[in-house]
């Protein structure tokens, strides 16, 4: 990240550009209760077997959508 261009648009053409780029999928969870869940699974390793779960595997998402719940 640190090497990333400041301008964001230039940051996501570096990112799309990046040789060890890697897609993935993921799902996030929030209750109201403040409860959270993920699953990620990445295209390389694209089988039942090789996917991530737990509640700090992309803390961002998870926080974004349980300020959804503010008033």
């Amino acid at each position: 990240e640190a090497k990333l261009p400041k301008d964001p648009q230039a940051a996501l053409k570096a990112l799309e550009n990046h040789p060890d780029k890697q897609e993935a999928r993921i799902t996030a969870s929030v209750t109201r209760s403040g409860d959270a869940w993920c699953i990620i699974r990445l295209r390389a390793y694209d089988t039942e077997k090789m996917v991530l779960s737990g509640a700090e595997l992309a803390p961002g998402i998870t926080q974004a959508l349980a300020q959804t719940f503010q008033d």
